[in-house]
């Protein structure tokens, strides 16, 4: 998750040093250069519009990197990385659709082949449901319910013992408010396993799947 943000952070830098030290000072010596009375250096212009042209490629990767803790099903796939590569490929191939047409070229196949990648992706990467085995015992709610009282009342519950008060107005501490909160508890604990908060309170990979398992069984 970290990394996703740092990732942007550095991509970012990299374009603020684009313009802190190549096009602002190329912009500077141009102006002094024609005050003075004398010829503008062509390439100071040159490498000036490289650098804007290469930030110009990397605005859509670092916007994806900025809202990307948004999107869980993303950093927390056992590829995060390949997840992230290949989302900011599909971007610049779309933004390399843009610039072209800016001089007159139209070519579909950027466009296509970047939604392509990205759609290609997000289907990869979409959660999957739970299956109920044959024969196997279905989790109770009461089961269910020991789970969110030892790994998710501390922030969800009438009076939670690690935030002030219950998050988003979610209280998980009975098995009435379990049943009632079970879809949300299913795609945050199970699907996207991006709660509890940075797994601060351990909730382990069966202790999930058991809540997978319950949701998909009816949530009974």
């Amino acid at each position: 998750r970290a990394a996703y943000i740092h990732v942007g952070a550095m991509i970012a830098t990299t374009m603020s040093a684009n313009v802190f030290f190549w096009i602002i000072p190329a912009q500077r010596k141009q102006v002094a250069a024609m005050k003075r009375g004398e010829t503008v250096d062509p390439l100071l212009g040159k490498r000036a519009k490289q650098r804007s042209y290469h930030n110009n490629y990397l605005t859509l990767p670092v916007l994806f990197a900025m809202i990307s803790n948004h999107y869980a099903s993303t950093y927390n796939h056992p590829h995060a990385w390949l997840v992230l590569i290949l989302i900011m490929l599909g971007s610049v191939l779309i933004r390399h659709f843009f610039n072209l047409r800016h001089k007159k070229i139209v070519r579909w196949e950027y466009p296509i082949a970047g939604l392509a990648i990205i759609f290609a992706t997000l289907v990869w990467i979409a959660p999957k449901p739970a299956v109920v085995e044959a024969g196997k015992a279905v989790p109770t709610l009461a089961e269910i319910t020991a789970i969110t009282q030892a790994r998710c009342t501390g922030c969800h519950a009438e009076k939670p013992t690690i935030m002030p008060v219950a998050q988003m107005g979610v209280m998980l501490d009975t098995p009435e408010r379990v049943k009632q909160f079970a879809q949300r508890i299913n795609e945050r604990a199970f699907q996207l396993k991006n709660m509890p908060l940075a797994n601060m309170t351990q909730m382990t990979d069966e202790e999930r799947a058991k809540i997978g398992a319950w949701y998909a069984a009816g949530a009974k």
